[in-house]
């Protein structure tokens, strides 16, 4: 008797599990066929990213290691890329041509752009960096510090060289003492660079 009861259990599970099925196997088939193509897509678009950085990364190098100052302007401006970290790179190269053609303008405005950008990369901290130093008889304190604050990511040796920065415009401004508290403070930072040390007391000394 037992067994027959058994079966019969299993017999109706059998029917409510194929009645589910038969609901919702539409449902299911869908998802899961979405799920695939999903992943797919992904993947291709993946891979499209990956080549498109390998080529414009090749065309970067191509164009910066041939020809004059003004064929290399040239070969930059006409590479096309989605990538925004490459185009900043692109940019920045595009930057230093541009001062050392002696077009400050121009260079400052690429600078600009970079740093403004949505991609707040290592390129974006160089990007302002050299826009600073080279406008920092120019741009105010507060503008520097509200700079650095906005844009930097805080996340590389970039730090230290803005906090130097910012104790040199201290000086410039004839702020010495809050110059030189921001150098000591570099001396004292294990984490900072020899190099960055070395100027720092060169700059205390210039104080004192």
């Amino acid at each position: 008797m037992s067994d027959i009861l058994r079966q019969v259990d299993e017999d109706l599970r059998k029917e409510r599990l194929t009645s589910l099925w038969n609901r919702f196997k539409i449902y299911i088939i869908s998802i899961t066929l979405l799920l695939i193509i999903s992943v797919s897509v992904y993947q291709y678009l993946e891979i499209s990213k990956y080549n498109e950085k390998v080529s414009t990364i090749e065309n970067y190098y191509k164009a910066s290691n041939n020809g004059s100052i003004d064929e290399m302007l040239g070969k930059l401006e006409i590479i096309k890329t989605s990538n925004e970290f490459s185009q900043n790179l692109i940019d920045l190269k595009m930057a230093d041509i541009h001062l050392v053609k002696g077009d400050i303008k121009l260079g400052l405005e690429k600078l600009e752009q970079i740093f403004k950008s949505n991609n707040k990369s290592i390129l974006a901290d160089l990007a302002l960096y050299k826009y600073l130093m080279l406008k920092i008889d120019e741009v105010p304190l507060n503008e520097v510090n509200n700079l650095i604050e906005n844009f930097n990511s805080k996340e590389n040796n970039f730090n230290h060289l803005f906090s130097e920065l910012v104790g040199i415009k201290n000086i410039i401004d004839g702020q010495y003492s809050e110059g030189k508290i921001i150098f000591e403070s570099l001396l004292t930072d294990v984490s900072v660079s020899n190099e960055i040390k070395i100027r720092a007391e060169k700059y205390i000394n210039i104080i004192n």
